[in-house]
Parts: structure tokens; sequence; C-alpha cells
């Protein structure tokens, strides 16, 4: 029939995507299996056992469940980049489609009611990983310049996830407010040593000629907080490096 050789894979409960990948090898011998099955004559219990045309159809619906995984699940195994910033995107793109497929039409029930149980347990261990005790999670994605808290309000369209974006809101806001603190710790020494020379300077009289002042520059009164500026930052290229980012702002 024209198909190459292919090699089959074993079906390993600790390999991520084994199941994907058994049965995608198996649907492309498809033809030769039900050839092998039909016509072979040595062991005729071979025909008891022939997949029939609505089991290939849930195979087929199988394979497309599970390539939903196959991306997430290796991107977020890598060891050469970070990981913990994708985390969430990850979710709630599983999320999204797991329930695209469920309510889809073309989607036979076996595979909706698979649908149905992935979007339970995924929805269930999102909660935990980004509930007010475990919120480093949400601080690493909104962090990233590529998703910020664009990619909840991407995929969170609905008001009852209203509550999960304004908490994810929240955990960045207070993670910024213990750093800043933290940073005002290490500045007082520096901020009081300021103090007297520009007391120095107020006090030392101004000539009357001068035009110092066309060219005092005052910060405004009101200065809006750092973490809402960050919010309202424009997105980055999907390629950039983010250690690297990160790396040129340190300072």
């Amino acid at each position: 029939m024209g198909i190459q050789v292919v090699s089959l894979s074993l079906d390993m409960p600790v390999r991520w995507n084994s199941t994907y990948h058994m049965l995608e090898n198996a649907l492309k011998l498809e033809q030769p299996i039900n050839a092998l099955c039909a016509s072979q004559t040595m062991d005729l219990s071979m025909r008891d056992i022939i997949i029939t045309s609505i089991e290939w159809q849930v195979l087929h619906g199988l394979k497309a469940f599970f390539k939903i995984f196959v991306k997430p699940a290796e991107q977020v195994q890598a060891d050469n980049y970070p990981t913990l910033n994708v985390c969430i995107p990850h979710y709630l793109r599983l999320l999204n489609k797991l329930k695209a497929m469920e309510i889809a039409p073309s989607t036979i029930a076996a595979i909706s009611t698979a649908c149905k149980a992935s979007y339970s347990k995924l929805d269930t261990y999102y909660n935990l990983i980004t509930n007010q005790g475990s919120s480093h999670s949400s601080i690493a994605t909104i962090y990233d310049p590529r998703f910020n808290l664009s990619i909840y309000e991407f995929y969170m369209l609905n008001s009852a996830d209203a509550i999960k974006r304004d908490r994810a809101r929240a955990q960045f806001a207070a993670c910024f407010n213990r750093y800043k603190d933290r940073e005002n710790d290490i500045q007082v020494a520096a901020i009081e040593a300021t103090i007297a020379a520009e007391t120095e300077q107020i006090t030392t009289p101004r000539e009357l000629d001068s035009d110092d002042e066309m060219y005092q520059h005052h910060r405004p009164l009101i200065e809006e907080v750092e973490w809402r500026r960050w919010l309202k930052e424009s997105g980055v290229d999907r390629h950039t490096n983010i250690l690297k980012y990160w790396q040129a702002k340190q300072f």
C-alpha cells in the first residue's frame, strides 16, 4: 500500500504523550491492519478482533483529543528556558480547547465525555496553583511581557471568570508591594545621606539674577503606581528571550 515501515511505540504511563504516539502510528497503518485481519488465513481468530469502522472513528477522535496535550507537555518539560511563566497560559489554552471540542457537533459522545472529565480535572489543578497561597505561577505569567494580564483577558471572557482575573491582578500587586517595601528598606541609608545635601542646597541663597528655576523638574504629586503601568505595557514578540529581557532591566 506504499506505506513506510513504522516502529511501534510502547504505552508508557510515565512518559507524556506516549498514548498519542501509539494512536498516531496505528492510524497510519489503518488500511494494512484491516487488510491483514480480513485476508490472512493462517489464524482465523484474527478476524474476531478486526477493528470496525465505528471503532476506527473513535480512535481518530482519541488522536485529536490527545493531540491537545502534546505541545503543552513538550514545552513545559524543557530545561534550557524558563517554564513557570507558560504554565498558566497552557492551562487556559487547554481548558479552552477542551470546552470547544466537548461541544463541537462533530465530536462523538465518547470523546465529549473525555473532554468533560479532563476539563474538570485540569480546572481543579488550575485552582490549586492559583489560589491565594500559591501566587508564584500568576506572578511569573504577568511578569512575562509576552503575556502580562492580556492572557487572562483573552481566555477568560466570561463574567464568571472575573474573580480569577482579579485574583491574579491582586497577587501581582501584592508581590510588587512586598519587593517595593524591601527596596525601601535597603535605600533608607542612601535617602538619609542625601537629605543633608538637599537641605544645604535649599538654605544656600540664590543669586538674584539666576535662571536656575527655569530648568527645575518637579515630579507630579500623583504618580501612577509602577505595577499598574506595567499592566498597560504593550506586548513583545513571542520569540523574545525572557531571561535576557529581564537581565537588561535588572537595575
